[in-house]
């Protein structure tokens, strides 16, 4: 305790208990404190009054799926969605009782199923592509050391710069991703950002000096 109460009804020292357990004391408790202003009934004691709080859970869910906006410029992935929208638009029919919302959320979620496996898929394909293209370097290293000629060394620059475009385009596409979620996470600007300029009604007037001459500055 950190403060010295006098409980007892001849004010003198005492101490009072709560007993908890382990786990309300680490994890459930948040305040514990005498009520000096209060009295139960008959009582010739000060009562304690405690807080009680959740545990706090962290969040094991993970957080949703957001598509890439590299995965809808895929021309497959477009075709795709045009034709999923187009028979989609021929499936909606307006009648009394109809309900298009349950077609708009079957549609969304198989959308959201292809889009999920086509990702997976091309993100694959960049890892295999990349295991590919590698490899063809060191092939082209290993043959420049043994036969070391002009054609081999074009070969090994051009498998070089196959590579670099290679690496350079998933660089671009992370980066570009990257800017899009700083842009969705950062701050958004209010009107406090967008005042018109306010009028100063405390503005000072510069004052005229005389000088003997009669010249003023």
């Amino acid at each position: 305790p950190d403060v010295r109460d006098y409980t007892s009804p001849t004010r003198k020292n005492r101490l009072d208990y709560c007993f908890l357990s382990v786990d309300l004391l680490q994890h459930h408790l948040a305040q514990i404190e005498h009520v000096r202003d209060r009295k139960w009934h008959n009582e010739d004691h000060v009562p304690v009054e405690f807080r009680l709080h959740a545990k706090f859970l962290p969040k094991t869910k993970r957080a949703p799926w957001r598509c890439p906006t590299w995965l809808l410029r895929n021309s497959e992935v477009q075709k795709y969605l045009v034709a999923s929208a187009e028979a989609l638009a021929d499936r909606i029919k307006i009648f009394p009782g109809a309900n298009p919302g349950c077609l708009l959320d079957e549609h969304k979620r198989s959308d959201c199923i292809y889009l999920r496996r086509k990702w997976f898929e091309l993100r694959n394909a960049d890892a295999r592509e990349m295991a590919a293209k590698v490899e063809a370097v060191n092939n082209a290293i290993d043959l420049f050391n043994v036969i070391p000629t002009d054609e081999n060394k074009n070969g090994l620059d051009t498998t070089k710069a196959a590579l670099h475009a290679h690496r350079a385009s998933i660089k671009e596409r992370n980066e570009s991703r990257k800017f899009a979620a700083d842009l969705h996470q950062s701050e958004r600007a209010t009107k406090h950002f967008f005042r018109a300029p306010q009028r100063d009604y405390l503005r000072t007037p510069i004052t005229e000096l005389k000088q003997d001459d009669g010249s003023v500055t």
